[in-house]
C-alpha cells in the first residue's frame, strides 16, 4: 500500500514538473515577443507598429492554442481505507487481554526444608526434583543463611 502511495506521489510530482517546464518555455517565448515589441516602440516608427506582422499573428495563434492545451494537472488526494479503524482495533485488542497479577511461585515444603537448615553448613536437595521456579526460592532463601554446600 505504501508503495502505491509513493508511486502516485512520484507520478503527480512528474506531472507538475512537466507543466512547470512547459510554462517556463512559454514565458521565454513571451519575453522574446515582448523584447521585439519594445524594439519597435523604441524606433518610434508608428507605421511599422500598426502593420500586422505575419510572424506576430502566427505567434499569437500558436500561443493561444498552447495556453488552451496547457491544463493544470490536478492533484489526487488519497485516503487509506480503514486507517481510522486502527484506534478502535487497538482498543478492542486491549479489551481482549486482561492484566492479571502473577503471584510469586511458592513451595512451602521446600521453604520449610531450607528454613530448617538455615544455620547448618550443608543442605541436601538431591531427591527433591526441583524446577527452575524452585531454584529461585533456593537462591533467595540461602542468601542469608550459613549453608556453604548444597547437594542437588
Amino acid at each position: 500500500m505504501m508503495e502505491q502511495v509513493s508511486k502516485a506521489e512520484k507520478d503527480q510530482r512528474k506531472q507538475f514538473e512537466d507543466y512547470k517546464t512547459l510554462l517556463t518555455c512559454e514565458l521565454q517565448s513571451l519575453n522574446t515577443q515582448k523584447a521585439t515589441l519594445e524594439v519597435l516602440l523604441s524606433s518610434k516608427n508608428q507605421t511599422k507598429l500598426l502593420q500586422p506582422s505575419k510572424i506576430f499573428v502566427e505567434y499569437m495563434d500558436k500561443t493561444s492554442g498552447t495556453l488552451k492545451s496547457l491544463s493544470m494537472p490536478t492533484r489526487t488526494n488519497y485516503y487509506l481505507r480503514g486507517i481510522d479503524q486502527l484506534q478502535i482495533l487497538g482498543e478492542k485488542i486491549l479489551q481482549c487481554g486482561k492484566y492479571t497479577e502473577v503471584r510469586p511461585y511458592r513451595n512451602p515444603q521446600l521453604e520449610k526444608i531450607i528454613d530448617d537448615h538455615r544455620t547448618k553448613q550443608e543442605l541436601d536437595l538431591g531427591d527433591k526434583s526441583l524446577t527452575d521456579s524452585d531454584m529461585i526460592i533456593v537462591t533467595d532463601l540461602l542468601r542469608n543463611s550459613t549453608v556453604s554446600k548444597i547437594f542437588l
